[in-house]
């Protein structure tokens, strides 16, 4: 019989416990990846994604007549690779679910340098 001092611990001396590993993390679907790829781009224009739009549209039509300042061009090119990394986003997202990717260590495309600028001025 133990005594009324003795530690649980005592009957276990030399044996080592280890936890069991976490499961893995669960697979997010395609659907929810795509959540996530548009809460990114939502969260990166700031909800201004539409007043972008718009600019991108005014600058096309005076690209068209061929009278862009140097600074408009800046601002075309700016759009130019957003929409490319907009594209870059979706297609990671669809990719990362046909891989059941972990969603915390997930790295998304970089924005396009001067693109985060251009949000703040619009």
């Amino acid at each position: 019989m133990a005594s009324d001092t003795a530690n649980i611990g005592d009957a276990f001396d030399g044996v080592t416990f280890t936890p069991p590993a976490p499961p893995p993390p669960a697979a997010l679907t395609s659907a929810q990846w795509s959540g996530l790829a548009q809460s990114k781009l939502e969260a990166t224009y700031d909800g201004r994604r539409a007043s972008l739009a718009s600019y991108y549209t005014f600058l096309e039509r005076i690209e068209r007549q061929g009278s862009l300042t140097d600074d408009q061009k800046a601002d075309l090119a700016v759009l130019d690779a957003a929409q490319v990394w907009e594209q870059a986003v979706l297609d990671a997202a669809a990719k990362a679910a046909t891989k059941a990717t972990d969603p915390s260590s997930f790295v998304w495309p970089a924005t396009p340098k001067g693109l985060t600028e251009l949000i703040a001025l619009s």
